[in-house]
């Protein structure tokens, strides 16, 4: 009884000890690692694309010019976002700070930065959870 309790013990220690050792790749990547990463990415569906669809070197270079004006707009179009959703929270503040007083204004944007920093918190640890969880897979 007490070897299999210890050999119990064992395997689940030295599981528990490879999973906390096994990083994603991803989390460990820089953000260079990563573009080049999503450059060969590219590169191999494209190659793919080309052997499926017996493309010529023409539509190869139009698909490429396509593919690089759509991924240009997704940016464009998330750094517009970004500056609108930037300019909505200047203006609730602005607004804030009219209705309130001073104190009640500086206690209210404590608050929120509170807030703020709770959300980031619960943010990382959900990332945290979900790159543990595709290890596992």
């Amino acid at each position: 009884m007490k070897k299999l309790f210890l050999s119990m013990a064992l395997v689940g220690l030295s599981t528990f000890a490879f999973a906390q050792q096994s990083q994603s790749t991803t989390n460990n990547m820089k953000r260079g690692d990563m573009k080049q990463n999503m450059a060969m990415h590219q590169q191999k569906q494209m190659d793919k694309m080309k052997s499926d669809l017996n493309l010529n070197d023409d539509q190869v270079m139009k698909i490429k010019a396509l593919q690089d004006e759509r991924m240009e707009a997704r940016k464009n179009k998330m750094a517009g976002n970004k500056t609108e959703k930037m300019e909505k929270r200047k203006d609730a503040r602005e607004e804030m700070k009219k209705i309130l007083t001073p104190e009640q204004y500086t206690k209210w944007e404590s608050h929120m930065k509170e807030k703020m920093e709770k959300g980031k918190k619960n943010r990382m640890m959900k990332n945290d959870k979900s790159s543990m969880q595709m290890e596992s897979k």
